[in-house]
């Protein structure tokens, strides 16, 4: 999903957006991953001017479009899930167990 073209083109037409698939794909911007890191703005951040500068005016025109709502909506999911995959990733390498000591293993395996 984070990574997937299809799923991204997807949101955009259910978001009410696919009329601008051309210009985010232009700018590079063809994935949940892409787009969640398309400007430094984080969410929840009062001052928004880098998402407008950089997502809102060149994708929409204009900062008051009718449908920047559903922009900082796709940007807020994007950043979400992008965000949350990075973390998973750093407190959970490659899904390894940790090895257990001897002993607890023994144990463990007696207990089955």
């Amino acid at each position: 999903m984070l990574d997937s073209k299809a799923h991204f083109s997807d949101r955009l037409k259910t978001l009410g957006l696919g009329e601008f698939e051309t210009k985010f794909v232009a700018k590079g911007w063809s994935s949940m991953a892409a787009f969640g890191f398309s400007s430094s703005y984080v969410p929840g951040r009062s001052d928004e001017t880098i998402l407008v500068e950089k997502v809102f005016k060149p994708i929409l025109g204009t900062a008051d479009h009718v449908l920047e709502p559903m922009v900082r909506r796709l940007f807020f999911e994007a950043y979400t899930v992008a965000a949350a995959d990075i973390t998973r990733r750093v407190t959970n390498p490659d899904n390894e167990k940790k090895p257990r000591p001897c002993r607890e293993s023994r144990a463990t395996d007696r207990a089955l």
